[in-house]
């Protein structure tokens, strides 16, 4: 089964190159492929290839959301801001993840809450006070 985060980055990754590939992007009304050739092949690959590596090896999940923001930081001025929205879809199951805060933390505030509480076991001891 595969996760619906890692697969949406994939489907709008793929769906972002598809439409570079074929759109006319140039004020001349002409299409990348036109202007730059096949080469454009290679380079609208990439971000594809970010996209698939965490449903292939899932330990990648957070380092293809960290290069696919990359890219599109890197690529901002010509493509990389239509890949965008693909890191945000890569990286907001992991931000979820990170940011939800856990039962076992939860328990911990208790317990610690607990502890420092100044409620004395024996309230007839002197010495506590």
């Amino acid at each position: 089964m595969l996760p619906h985060g890692r697969l949406i980055g994939l489907v709008v990754t793929a769906v972002v190159s598809l439409l570079l590939l074929i759109a006319p992007v140039y004020s001349n009304g002409q299409t990348l492929i036109g202007v730059n050739g096949a080469r454009v092949f290679g380079i609208l690959a990439i971000p594809i290839v970010i996209a698939l590596a965490p449903l292939v090896f899932p330990k990648l999940k957070i380092p293809a959301a960290i290069a696919m923001l990359l890219f599109a930081l890197i690529g901002g001025f010509s493509i990389g801001f239509f890949y965008l929205p693909a890191a945000m879809v890569l990286a907001w199951p992991e931000l979820s993840k990170t940011l939800r805060p856990s039962s076992g933390r939860d328990s911990l505030n208790l317990r610690l809450t607990n502890r420092l509480s100044c409620k004395p076991k024996n309230p007839q001891d002197p010495s506590i006070l």
